[in-house]
């Protein structure tokens, strides 16, 4: 059974909201059921309420996995906790950033443009190499956006062992070797392979194989380079933060968000 927990879904969101409230929910729902054995499957967030409702109703919940949530968030701080679930449950920004407007719409043609494929394809038994070809083409340009974007949010996948538990001192020496020593010289790689590969396509305006492929190929190439930009330009504000850190100059504020697949 999949549980419309408060918040999620058509459910309304609770006020205030807090993982003790939702787990009281989940256990109240154990209890109507009436069901004497219960397996639970919390998933991010619900990683953080599934051990609650165990608590709650010991004696109806028999197992529990977790997968893809915060193994440290009970070392976190209340107001750290607090901001980490107030940034989870507040509406979507207005998207005025550039960058957010350009992945969303990106990934919405993606969505649309392969529904309509498939719908050509096995309804009307039509095809289009246009088309095929520009789900690869917009698959990939959100995914080379997105990587500095998803940086600057720390959404990236972390195997983390000993980062959590640091203080933010630790955590920010950490940060900057990762950058120094990992990101940016990543970066300047990537640059220098890629840069005579984009200018060789620029020169001769490189179009697709296929006769009735998608044009303007040499474009798209183009991304590998945006791509090294935007992770390079974050790598430097990292390193800039992390530096603050260090020398007790950063302003004080919540970290950032905690990716939803730390492990």
């Amino acid at each position: 059974m999949a549980w419309d927990a408060q918040g999620y879904g058509l459910s309304p969101l609770p006020d205030p909201f807090s993982f003790d409230v939702v787990a009281e929910a989940g256990a109240g729902l154990i209890k109507a059921l009436g069901s004497e054995r219960n397996v639970f499957h919390g998933h991010s967030m619900g990683g953080q309420i599934t051990p609650r409702i165990r608590l709650m109703v010991p004696d109806r919940v028999h197992g529990i996995v977790i997968s893809s949530t915060i193994g440290y968030f009970a070392n976190r701080t209340k107001e750290e906790q607090e901001e980490f679930v107030r940034k989870r449950t507040a509406p979507p920004p207005p998207g005025t950033d550039p960058v957010t407007a350009g992945l969303t719409a990106g990934s919405l043609a993606l969505v649309l443009v392969t529904f309509i494929v498939v719908v050509m394809r096995y309804v009307f038994g039509l095809g289009s190499l246009y088309m095929q070809h520009s789900i690869i083409f917009l698959n990939a340009i959100v995914f080379l956006v997105a990587a500095g974007w998803a940086l600057k949010d720390n959404e990236h996948v972390r195997v983390d062992v000993f980062y959590a538990r640091a203080s933010p001192r630790r955590q920010a020496m950490i940060d900057l070797a990762g950058v120094l020593i990992f990101l940016l010289p990543f970066c300047v790689l990537v640059w220098i392979t890629a840069w005579p590969y984009v200018l060789a396509s620029w020169r001769t305006l490189e179009g697709s194989l296929e006769v009735a492929g998608l044009p303007g190929v040499f474009l798209f190439k183009s991304f590998m380079l945006i791509y090294v930009a935007l992770l390079a330009l974050q790598g430097v504000s990292m390193a800039a933060r992390a530096l603050l850190t260090i020398a007790g100059a950063a302003p004080k504020s919540a970290p950032a968000s905690p990716s939803a697949g730390v492990l």
